[in-house]
């Protein structure tokens, strides 16, 4: 899935041991520039490693500044770092990583304006430090979502774009202009505040028309590495959610295997909110694949065991995953060489961006063909495809999940409350009330 390239034979040298270190089983390949300090020399060699079949980083020293201005006519799916170290030999091997990280993040989250839309590039002049690993971005796509922000901080315009930053902080760009800054808290409401700016409404078609060669660029990454890494796979298995993530995933499983190879596993709770699994199955008989229902008993639970929470009493994880491997290991009994394709991406958390891109499972090879794609990206990618968002993300939600869940925070309780559909889906759904009295939040009447 990456490709690092580097100048000369001993910056590569310095890179293998920093990635043998830090990036064990991930595959990644070094390259150089044939030891080229000049743009003119370096261009044709860098155009034989940008194949489209891999994210390329490009590290440069101080010294090999020049080679900085290939960048300008690379595609999407390559970013140049340039250190702060005469060569990048000279970077301690932590220090190596940490650049190598902040390119990747570069690829998923630079963000810039063209005139009447976004545009997902790090060739795009970057609306904020791009750079920063804990960010990810996404767009307040739908009426109901941008409701929910203008109540918060008033007007934002049509499809605004959010910038989730460090501990619940969010920006809100609409157009080329930062307009406000919200506060999504694990516990209690959310608040926001304006900052200024005029709204202005980027057109969705615009949007989807802008970024279309990024999409593409992504597109032929992630169907190369499921390709490649799942040669020979007989079954496909895709855990689903009814997320976005899950979703995406399940997409390209099928364009990359084929549908009559692919099976969506879901998970049913009994606590799940209903627009979840009514997505699953109308994303199942579009793509046309197999959609396999597990319970796992968190309903049944409840009463004896309480509401989860954070931490160790969130009891109902160890439900889900084991349904989900019992769901699994049942599947691929007829299987010989199965493959599980998961939506994982880096920006979710740390924890899943340590984790490499194929790694072995309990029943097969695991897969994770989104680990580099923003939650804008992941948004688009299903608009283009015409399968579509789940309708809790036009009405505002982030994330997805159970109504009894411990990790939806301040701002889906914004939504919730506020979204007369939701509430009038949800009447009555067992433990709701003493739910939202555990948020310190009064249940609708």
């Amino acid at each position: 899935m990456y490709r690092v390239v580097v100048r000369a034979k001993k910056d590569a040298d310095a890179a293998r041991a920093m990635l043998s270190r830090y990036y064990s089983g991930w595959g990644v390949e070094v390259a150089t520039l044939g030891g080229a300090r000049e743009p003119g020399r370096a261009v044709e060699r860098l155009a034989e490693l940008v194949d489209g079949t891999r994210y390329v980083l490009v590290l440069l020293g101080r010294g090999d500044s020049a080679l900085a201005e290939l960048a300008a006519s690379a595609p999407p799916t390559v970013v140049f770092r340039s250190l702060k170290y005469a060569k990048v030999r000279n970077a301690r091997l932590a220090a190596l990583r940490a650049e190598l990280e902040r390119a990747r993040a570069a690829l998923r989250n630079c963000v810039g304006w063209a005139g009447s839309a976004y545009l997902l590039s790090p060739r795009a002049i970057p609306l904020f430090d791009c750079w920063d690993p804990a960010y990810d971005v996404f767009f307040g796509l739908g009426d109901g979502f941008r409701a929910r922000l203008e109540e918060l901080v008033g007007p934002v315009g049509r499809n605004p774009l959010l910038v989730r930053m460090r501990a619940g902080l969010h920006e809100v760009y609409s157009g080329p202009s930062l307009v406000a800054r919200l506060r999504f808290p694990d516990e209690g409401l959310p608040s926001g505040e304006r900052v200024g700016g005029e709204p202005v409404d980027v057109e969705l078609g615009e949007l989807l028309k802008a970024n279309e060669a990024v999409v593409d660029a992504h597109e032929r990454v992630s169907l190369a590495f499921l390709r490649e890494r799942g040669a020979g796979a007989d079954e496909v298995f895709v855990p689903v959610s009814g997320g976005k993530d899950s979703s995406a995933a399940l997409a390209l499983a099928v364009k990359a295997f084929g549908a009559k190879r692919v099976t969506a596993v879901y998970v049913d709770t009994g606590v799940d909110f209903p627009q979840n699994p009514e997505y699953v199955e109308r994303l199942a008989a579009k793509l046309g694949v197999r959609l396999e229902v597990a319970r796992a008993p968190v309903l049944e639970e409840l009463p004896s065991r309480g509401l989860p929470t954070h931490g160790a009493g969130r009891w109902c994880t160890g439900l889900k995953l084991e349904a989900l491997r019992s769901a699994l290991r049942r599947l691929a009994q007829t299987a010989s060489e199965p493959v599980v394709v998961v939506g994982d991406r880096d920006a979710e958390s740390e924890s899943r961006s340590r984790r490499p891109p194929a790694r072995r499972g309990e029943v097969g090879l695991e897969l994770a063909p989104l680990k580099q794609w923003s939650a804008a990206l992941v948004q688009l990618y299903l608009l283009r495809e015409g399968v579509g968002l789940n309708p809790l993300y036009l009405s505002g939600f982030y994330r997805l999940g159970c109504y009894v869940c411990p990790a939806l925070r301040g701002w889906e309780l914004h939504v919730m409350l506020r979204d007369r559909a939701i509430l009038e889906r949800l009447r009555g759904a067992p433990f709701l009330d003493e739910f939202l009295r555990s948020k310190g939040v009064r249940p609708p009447a």
